[in-house]
């Protein structure tokens, strides 16, 4: 296959052909970038509905007739069906635009896509390192060891590591965390408390 890994190394770009790759590849970068934009702020819209639309069922189900409820989740249903398959294109498109990025990095001896590629895919380094100039090899080199002794972290080191991270970035102390925390663990039992009083409300009075 003449664009994978292993395949030779072509000539060097001319400094033309080097500024519109570098344009092609910030191009491929933005649209990857807009896309995960998209599929975070859809999919936040679509739970919320959703949600939304359950927590309201919960707290009124003893007034709501049952034929209302199975429209409900017959809806929620319809709409999961029509919307997996643009997410689906979405992550198919992106994947494509990470792609062509690691081709074009060939071209320029950068490591950007390859590193994340390689990360998800320890066996794809030594064919890598084939097309690679020595200083991209051995900055590739280096980032691999960099992700295996992160990977070798508990996950639920690595989610506490990533959460305190971003508590760091919001200036969050330790009164601030405990209290979103607790803030976070009774919305969820308040959630929870009121769909189980209208089931057992309904049932109740039936």
């Amino acid at each position: 296959m003449a664009n994978s890994p292993g395949s030779p190394q072509p000539q060097p770009p001319t400094p033309e052909e080097r500024e519109a790759l570098l344009r092609e590849y910030e191009a491929c970068g933005q649209e990857a970038a807009n896309r995960a934009n998209w599929l975070w702020a859809s999919t936040t819209v679509f739970l919320a509905a959703w949600i939304a639309g359950l927590g309201l069922a919960a707290a009124n189900l003893k007034n709501i007739p049952d034929l209302y409820v199975w429209t409900l989740s017959g809806l929620g249903v319809a709409a999961q069906v029509v919307w997996l398959p643009f997410i689906a294109r979405s992550f198919r498109i992106s994947a494509w635009l990470f792609f062509r990025q690691r081709q074009i990095e060939r071209h320029l001896s950068i490591i950007k896509s390859t590193a994340i590629d390689t990360a998800d895919h320890p066996d794809h380094l030594h064919e890598y390192t084939k097309t690679l100039s020595p200083r991209a090899t051995m900055d590739l080199e280096a980032f691999a060891d960099y992700v295996r002794a992160e990977k070798s972290v508990g996950w639920l080191d690595g989610v506490a590591r990533v959460i305190g991270k971003v508590f760091e970035c919001l200036g969050m102390g330790r009164a601030g965390r405990a209290s979103l925390y607790l803030l976070s663990f009774i919305v969820a039992l308040a959630y929870v408390g009121l769909a189980f009083a209208a089931l057992l409300e309904k049932s109740t009075c039936t």
